[in-house]
């Protein structure tokens, strides 16, 4: 699909492309605490142990969640101190800690840079090259990990014993995950900055996040039975950028979450992607 002609003018663009983005990332801090997941959050992700970064995140949401104009000035000091302590620690050498430092801070971000206090916003605006660093971290991970498991191989998953499909599962959410939780960050930078007209925005780390599944059945799953099945009897949608226009051939809406949507509103449109979907019976 072409992208936006170069004289097209910025409230065009957000209201097209970038508003549906926008208002998904804006619910994000309910979201994660009503239903402990988002667009990039799993929530079988830590079932075995949440750990610490993710439980301070949503104490933090909920908190944010629940801010009326006596406590607000208490929250966002909260906020503040808390974006701060996990910005300045280092890049952890676990993944799973590496992949929940970098959903936090993302989380972070996502309140303090569209909240209206200008000393939250501005606080946060000072993180944001260390939100970029975690997001480009996650990309080297991933390639290790999908090596390590195989995770390009679309083999049968065996439904009896599960136990070979469990590992392959599991190790499949913790890639798709940290793939999603890079996109959303290095994307919500590029929308901060287009919304801030901080100069040309970098899309080039988008570029690098490759591979993600569009198939909301596969990250709907929550469990290894579920998951074997719609890997077997669902399309997997594998986005690269020169697989896209493949893709809207072969998806249908039922294919797509909220992410995917997103997604196809960036690339196309929202007239486009609303006309994509009343083609195939569905609507946006």
């Amino acid at each position: 699909m072409a992208a936006p002609p170069c004289g097209e003018s910025l409230p065009f663009i957000i209201e097209d492309r970038l508003q549906y983005s926008l208002e998904l990332l804006r619910r994000t801090p309910k979201s994660l605490v009503e239903r402990l997941e988002t667009p990039w959050y799993h929530p079988s992700l830590y079932d075995d142990h949440m750990l610490k970064t993710i439980q301070d995140s949503i104490a933090c949401c909920a908190m944010y969640n629940a801010r009326n104009e006596r406590n607000k000035p208490s929250i966002i000091r909260i906020l503040m101190a808390r974006t701060k302590e996990l910005a300045d620690t280092p890049i952890p050498p676990s993944p799973s800690e590496a992949l929940a430092r970098c959903q936090a801070l993302l989380m972070y971000h996502l309140i303090g840079l569209l909240d209206e206090d200008i000393q939250l916003r501005a606080n946060t605006q000072m993180t944001l090259p260390v939100l970029r660093d975690a997001a480009r971290s996650l990309i080297e991970l991933v390639a290790v990990h999908e090596t390590q498991y195989n995770l390009s191989n679309m083999r049968q998953l065996p439904l009896f014993p599960i136990a070979e499909t469990e590992a392959f599962w599991r190790a499949w959410l913790f890639a798709e995950s940290a793939r999603r939780t890079a996109l959303l960050s290095f994307n919500f930078i590029v929308l901060y900055e287009i919304m801030t007209r901080k100069g040309v925005p970098e899309c080039g780390d988008s570029m690098r996040c490759e591979r993600f599944s569009l198939q909301k059945h596969l990250w709907s799953a929550r469990n290894a039975v579920d998951f074997a099945v719609a890997w077997k009897t669902k399309k997997h949608l594998i986005m690269k950028c020169e697989t896209f226009e493949e893709i809207i051939r072969e998806a249908e809406p039922s294919d797509l979450d909220e992410f995917g949507r997103m997604l196809l509103i960036c690339f196309m449109g929202k007239e486009e992607t609303r006309g994509w979907f009343a083609s195939r019976g569905g609507a946006l």
